[in-house]
């Protein structure tokens, strides 16, 4: 039976309940852990097994009702989420996929109002077990939402900003939204790092506002397209924030002349109208569904204003005898047979993407809805580029330079590429908050979909109609636009560095479509998978789990989640995905360390994670056991069955805890726990022997499954070495100690350093947050602070952030003799409460000797 305690808590009042209890020395039996035992009934699972069609139609057809359910769910977990009872959330949109999972993408809103870049997707599987949500949950914001500024204000303030006249195409309007301000920075304890990764950086809140969004959109502007976001403070009239929404980049015509891709068939539409006829650039056979303001479906390619008229208008491109083009670039100037190929090269590529989406992924048009989709062509606002608005599903494509030799915008990738904005933005709307990596991002995935199409079409999957993309093709290449003359490399060589939060999106979203040329064509120690697996886990973390905000290293996270679901936790395919990643600096390579374990903030649940053996498997099953397996046998399992819902969290907190669902996360629902809390960024590890261990962020051992051999054990500190006089000697063998201190309180512990060696002390301790902050926010002042001194005098002292308690420190001794050293713990507290004062705060120390 497990000792009278409880699992941190994730809300205020959890935690305050959890202090009470302990403090008043309550008892709460979590659970009876049994071990050893065999459950042949329970079997391992790997990835998520696909449902028959039946079940598929059944899930389909019960949509509205597991929309509800999750909204239920989520509502219902209001103080588990940290949230008020203002605090709600709506849908966004949802669909369901081959497993029979519903993913439902939700906007986070306090008082109606929505709160910016809050946007997640909750996941329910095909039995109504919810996993874990993709995306982030703000806590409520505590703020007046009475704006001082009239929204007409916010608009005139946006529209000055922006500088020229604008003809719009639909007016603008400013909604009033929470706006939550936050520091994108490197982590304490990474500062002094040479080489930074994207797992070093941490998202600091500093405030939340109350502001407008203004969104200023004209297509048809003779100056140019506009598509400009706004976030104007609806307090001050300040502009917080602005970005572009611009991402730039059934008769049967049988002998279309086109500029890229040859003599080729393309779909028409013959009409006869006051006395005309002819055909028409419109596919009836693609985009059935009516787009906003039109009267006939299909897709359809338009010419943009005349030549030097200034006009707004847009004519579809229209041939009397369906026969189309003549295989030239269009300059200014040219004939109409000219101005033609542009067009056939455009409803090709259209159609392309269209059928790849259908074909490959089983989507319906960019918004999987089937709307029908419009390209303008020619456009000499657009230049030398092109353009996407996804609020008309409209694309706008250059007629490119001559000066500088740019030919018309429209070749198959870039076509592709435009249309994954349009994907984008039906979906996750990755990148249309305005946060700089998330943007960069956008233009990536794009990026990657632009080449796929293009793989699949030169290599003969289109004609062929194939299911499968392949892996080589002549004429395909990892290079964007290499036809117009504005090459874009996917297999390139840059890296996150940290630097590149100024840098353009196309420049910045490079690493990420590196790391997925290497997935799919390997190299640099990455297991090549080839196009159609890499697209395939690609496209599962675009669609279900990439958010509004997604950064590097949550499209990190997103991509191994995709890969387990598809083909199980451990599986090459996931090392693949890790060590693409790795080699572009976000995260670690699949290594060691990196195979069976639970990271901290992960969740477990029926995929499961391996040992590095693959001899033994952990995983929580679909009726509430967490289990440990050898082969097909449970050699240690939690006697909690009857929980269906249930799933383990290695929480950040560093505690290791069931829970009977994802929306009962208090000391009531914890069907068992490691009672490892207050270390923070702890990790669990399933070793080679079957061993479970939750190991510090520093590498000590908190807990285990059996029990370790003492020297592998930290030291417990003492409590009483509260001077250097009473300093607790730490045997040179042992690898750290563990220990807990009062506010304003100080530990010291003496270590024997020999001649010529240096003592590395690596500190990490609970994290200073406190009931005076709401359970969030600590005091600015609040500190750990950790230093080593010696007898010969000379000290280093160093102090760690309130918000990641992590630090490192070393002393060298350069005497010609062994010395003994003074390693000091101490805390600043500035605000805790009474109550908080009597618990005392844990804390761990790795000692190395090298």
């Amino acid at each position: 039976m497990i000792r009278s305690a409880f699992p941190k808590l994730l809300s205020n009042y959890q935690r305050n309940l959890i202090q009470y209890m302990s403090l008043h020395k309550k008892k709460i039996h979590i659970s009876v852990l049994l071990a050893g035992l065999l459950i042949s009934s329970i079997e391992a699972q790997a990835q998520l097994p696909r449902k028959a069609e039946f079940e598929l139609k059944k899930v389909k057809a019960e949509k509205s009702d597991r929309v509800k359910h999750i909204l239920e769910k989520m509502r219902s977990s209001r103080k588990e989420f940290n949230l008020q009872e203002e605090s709600d959330f709506e849908e966004i949109n949802s669909e369901s996929d081959e497993f029979g999972e519903t993913h439902v993408r939700l906007q986070q809103k306090y008082k109606n109002l929505k709160v910016w870049g809050a946007t997640v997707v909750a996941h329910l599987s095909a039995e109504k077990h919810l996993r874990q949500h993709s995306g982030k949950i703000l806590p409520s914001p505590h703020i007046d939402t009475n704006a001082r500024l009239l929204p007409e204000n916010a608009i005139l303030i946006a529209e000055h900003d922006l500088g020229k006249k604008v003809e719009y195409d639909t007016k603008p309007i400013a909604e009033l939204i929470i706006y939550p301000v936050s520091e994108h920075r490197v982590a304490e304890r990474f500062k002094n790092e040479k080489h930074l990764n994207a797992d070093m950086m941490e998202e600091i809140p500093l405030r939340n506002l109350l502001a407008y969004h203004v969104h200023l959109n004209a297509e048809n502007n003779p100056a140019g397209g506009v598509s400009m976001d706004y976030i104007i403070d609806a307090n001050t009239g300040d502009v917080i924030s602005k970005w572009s929404r611009l991402f730039n980049a059934h008769a049967i015509a049988t002998s279309s002349r086109s500029q890229y891709n040859g003599v080729v068939s393309i779909n028409t539409n013959s009409y006869s109208a006051l006395g005309t006829s002819g055909y028409e650039l419109r596919d009836m056979q693609r985009g059935n569904t009516l787009r906003y303001g039109e009267s006939v479906a299909g897709n359809t390619v338009w010419y943009a204003r005349p030549e030097g008229t200034g006009e707004t208008s847009v004519d579809i491109a229209t041939d009397t005898t369906n026969t189309w083009g003549d295989g030239f670039n269009y300059t200014a100037g040219a004939g109409n047979d000219t101005r033609q190929t542009a067009a056939v090269d455009t409803a090709y590529a259209i159609a392309a993407t269209w059928d790849f989406l259908k074909k490959i992924v089983n989507r319906e048009g960019l918004d999987n809805k089937g709307t029908a989709v419009r390209a303008i062509i020619l456009d000499q606002g657009t230049g030398a580029n092109a353009t996407w608005f996804p609020s008309s599903l409209t694309g706008r494509f250059g007629a490119g330079d001559s000066s500088n030799n740019y030919k018309n915008m429209n070749s198959l990738d870039i076509v592709a590429h435009e249309m994954g904005h349009g994907v984008t933005a039906a979906g996750s709307a990755l990148g249309l908050t305005g946060k700089v990596e998330s943007r960069q991002l956008n233009e990536a995935v794009s990026d990657v979909l632009g080449t796929m199409v293009e793989f699949y079409v030169r290599g003969g999957a289109w004609a062929a109609g194939s299911t499968t993309i392949p892996n080589a093709a002549s004429g395909a290449n990892w290079t964007l636009g290499d036809q117009v003359n504005v090459p874009r490399l996917m297999n390139n060589t840059t890296t996150w560095t940290g630097t590149d939060s100024s840098a353009a999106p196309h420049i910045g979203g490079l690493p990420f479509s590196r790391a997925f040329y290497l997935l799919a064509q390997g190299g640099n120690g990455v297991t090549a998978l080839g196009n159609d697996t890499a697209f395939r886990i690609f496209y599962r973390a675009w669609n279900y789990y990439f958010n509004a905000s997604t950064d590097y290293v949550g499209a990190r996270q997103a991509m191994i989640t995709a890969a387990r679901d598809l083909y199980g936790s451990g599986s090459i395919q996931e090392q693949s995905v890790w060590n693409a990643f790795g080699v572009i600096r976000v995260g670690p390579m699949w290594t060691s360390n990196a195979c069976g374990t639970l990271d901290s903030g992960r969740q477990l649940n029926y995929s499961g994670i391996k040992s590095c053996n693959g001899l033994y498997t952990l995983q929580v099953n679909a009726d509430g056991y967490m289990a440990l397996y050898n082969g097909q046998n449970a050699i240690w399992y939690t006697n909690t069955g009857g929980n269906t819902l249930a799933y383990a969290a290695m929480q950040s907190d560093g505690n290791f805890v069931l829970y009977k669902s994802l929306q009962q996360t208090g000391p009531q629902a914890a069907l068992w726990n490691t009672e490892t809390w207050d270390y923070p960024q702890s990790y669990l590890r399933i070793a080679d022997d079957g061993n479970l261990i939750v190991y510090t962020s520093t590498g000590l051992p908190l807990w285990s499954r059996v029990a370790l051999p003492s020297n592998l054990l930290p030291v417990v500190g003492n409590g009483g070495n509260t001077s250097v006089n009473s300093a607790q000697l730490i045997p040179p063998t042992a690898p750290g100690v563990t220990s807990a201190l009062n506010k304003n309180e100080s530990h010291y512990y003496r270590i024997d350093i020999p001649a010529g060696k240096t003592l590395k002390a690596d500190f990490v301790g609970r994290a200073l947050t406190s009931t005076y902050g709401g359970g969030v926010t600590p005091y600015w002042n609040d500190k750990w602070e950790i230093s080593i001194s010696s007898v010969l005098g000379g000290d280093t002292m160093t102090a760690t952030d309130a918000y990641n308690p992590r630090k490192t420190v070393s002393y060298t001794n350069t005497s010609a003799a062994t010395i003994s050293a003074f390693v000091k713990v101490y805390q600043y507290i500035f605000t805790f409460s009474s109550e908080d004062v009597s618990i005392p705060h844990k804390y761990s120390v790795a000692f190395k000797i090298e």
